[in-house]
């Protein structure tokens, strides 16, 4: 059951070095666990299905490391190589006291799917740098300054397309003076063989990048979609083995800033059915600030182990003005087309609201925020059965409460609207498991635990998912359409 730590929360939830933090290379890591079923008491929210926590490796103290390495790879049927190349240091500054530790990786990855109108087969960028500066203060307590700054852009789709459609829309146009923007319009279907799938069905053999793609890596749309995104994470982590003679603490704090461009082109199938090219451009920008605190026991060999901790967690939209936009193609042609098609004058209303008449409808962000707190605790002790084995009874209980809010707007052809939305939520989550070791090498054990998921506040449907007054009645409605509105 995959997942990560995203606005859309998903049921399994990502820990990097214990920050919630979705960070998918694996390089200079020293392990990898994988906490399989809920785990919605000590790691919270979106842990449903279950929690990865990635411990990447720290700064070594007493010994200078360089590392590198190099991929190469190669697909069957896909054009292009893959590529994959990681470096890093590790410096000792100060003896047994001060370390520092940098690695980075640059990764290209050829996709599958190529468009067969624009002849742009999909690819992607990965990359990052990280750096940790440990400062050992003593044999039991260290502190750790990590930043790592992440880039990915992409173009083209990864999702194929083996739908046969039978049809695809088409347009005829007459010169008329007095018709709007000078044209009468005629819009009719045109058939296609039941067999023929979209990329055939819209261009025949489809003949801009027809260089021997395999069929089932064929797409055929107006436009490519391209993403690109930055994020800048700052992080505290303080370990130390004996608080006070009474447990171990162990606290992660962090600080990020995440930017994205994006393009959406599945707008020109959606609102124009491929006749003309029509797009939303996304901008997101947020920070998030993350605080956790536990405690455990210090005697692991203790029958008797326990963690107690506090979570917080925030995230911040700032106001944004251009949060979403959509546009159409310029010219008379494509106005008069999206004039008698969508039964709106799109280019005049950029015209008046934006003063712009490609742009015909935004979406302006003032404020979107979400906060978490959390209080936890678990309990476990171990009986030892003699030659019987062992038997474990485990407890724990999580306290959340939830808030969030979103205050948006919205004009242009498919809506004008103000929805400023909050909620707020807050429960107990329990968990108690019991676990039988008749030996080292069998274990049976039962399990009851609960989670939670932030579901946000639903805001409105955009008008041309709401109604159908506008559309022809030469359309047909679409029963599934994205909402232009954020869910």
């Amino acid at each position: 059951m995959s997942g990560g730590n995203t606005a859309f929360p998903n049921t399994t939830s990502v820990f990097v070095d214990d920050v919630p933090f979705t960070f998918e290379n694996l390089n200079d890591v020293e392990r990898v666990e994988v906490l399989r079923g809920p785990q919605g008491t000590l790691y919270g929210s979106n842990a449903i299905g279950g929690t990865v926590r990635i411990i990447t490796k720290k700064p070594v103290l007493d010994e200078f490391e360089f590392f590198a390495s190099t991929q190469i790879g190669s697909e069957k049927d896909v054009d292009g190589l893959h590529r994959n190349i990681s470096m890093g240091v590790n410096i000792p500054l100060v003896d047994d006291t001060l370390a520092l530790r940098v690695s980075g990786n640059t990764e290209h990855e050829r996709y599958q799917m190529v468009n067969m109108n624009t002849g742009v087969q999909g690819n992607a960028d990965r990359g990052f740098i990280r750096s940790q500066l440990l400062w050992q203060v003593d044999p039991e307590t260290s502190v750790t300054l990590g930043y790592a700054h992440t880039t990915f852009s992409d173009t083209g789709t990864t999702t194929g397309d083996r739908s046969t459609p039978g049809y695809y829309w088409d347009y005829s146009l007459t010169a008329n003076e007095e018709a709007a923007y000078g044209y009468d319009v005629d819009f009719f279907k045109v058939s296609c063989p039941e067999t023929a799938e979209r990329p055939q069905c819209n261009a025949g053999n489809a003949p801009i990048a027809n260089k021997g793609v395999p069929q089932k890596y064929q797409v055929w749309d107006l436009m490519d979609p391209w993403s690109d995104a930055t994020n800048d994470l700052f992080t505290l982590n303080i370990q130390d083995d004996n608080f006070l003679d009474i447990a171990s603490l162990t606290y992660a704090g962090s600080h990020r800033t995440y930017e994205e461009d994006s393009i959406q082109t599945a707008w020109s199938r959606l609102d124009a059915s491929d006749m003309f090219r029509t797009w939303i451009i996304d901008h997101r920008k947020y920070e998030r600030v993350t605080h956790q605190l536990r405690f455990q026991n210090i005697d692991v060999n203790s029958p008797l182990s326990w963690t107690i901790g506090a979570y917080y967690d925030e995230v911040e939209y700032g106001y944004d003005p251009d949060y979403q936009n959509q546009y159409h193609e310029k010219g008379d042609k494509v106005s008069a087309l999206a004039l008698n098609w969508w039964g709106a004058d799109a280019t005049q209303i950029g015209k008046d609201t934006f003063g712009n008449p490609q742009n015909n409808w935004n979406l302006t962000n003032i404020r979107d925020y979400s906060e978490e707190l959390a209080f936890f605790a678990d309990v476990a002790y171990e009986f030892d059965l003699g030659d019987s084995g062992s038997l474990e009874v485990n407890g724990g209980v999580r306290r959340f409460e939830l808030k969030d809010g979103s205050h948006y707007t919205q004009e242009g052809i498919w809506a004008t609207s103000e929805d400023n939305l909050s909620g707020e939520e807050s429960g107990n989550r329990y968990k108690f498991s019991v676990s039988y070791r008749p030996s080292e090498e069998m274990s049976v054990y039962g399990l009851y635990s609960e989670g939670y998921r932030p579901g946000g506040n639903n805001g409105p449907l955009a008008a041309s998912c709401d109604t159908i007054h506008l559309l022809k009645t030469v359309k047909t409605v679409t029963p599934l359409m994205l909402s232009k509105t954020t869910s």
